[in-house]
């Protein structure tokens, strides 16, 4: 019976990971570089669409210099938006989080 049980697992173990899903760094990557695109081009839509998702994975995955760089999309499509209260608490908060973590580049993108 337990040989049988044993069988049944390894056979259909590989089929259970068919169903999950894992995002990783370069997922994250990915999403804000599309959020850079779109911020270019003023795609309001996209950008804040790419940049809520670079968002929630960098908080799943604890990637701070995701989380860092999303929240500066996000400001800076709410300052294009005039969304003025939004974008300057945000600002406020990727320039604590980049010094904390001693991102000069981001401490300068975010002056």
């Amino acid at each position: 019976m337990k040989n049988a049980i044993l069988h049944f697992c390894i056979a259909f173990f590989p089929l259970s990971l068919f169903g999950q899903v894992s995002y990783s760094k370069p997922e994250i990557a990915n999403s804000i570089d599309s959020a850079k695109k779109y911020h270019n081009i003023s795609d309001y839509e996209n950008t804040t669409r790419y940049a809520d998702k670079a968002y929630s994975l960098s908080l799943k995955f604890n990637d701070s210099k995701g989380v860092r760089n999303a929240l500066f999309y996000k400001a800076a499509i709410s300052f294009d938006m005039q969304k003025l209260n939004l974008s300057d608490s945000l600002y406020r908060e990727v320039e604590w989080m980049a010094k904390q973590a001693r991102d000069t580049l981001l401490i300068i993108k975010s002056l």
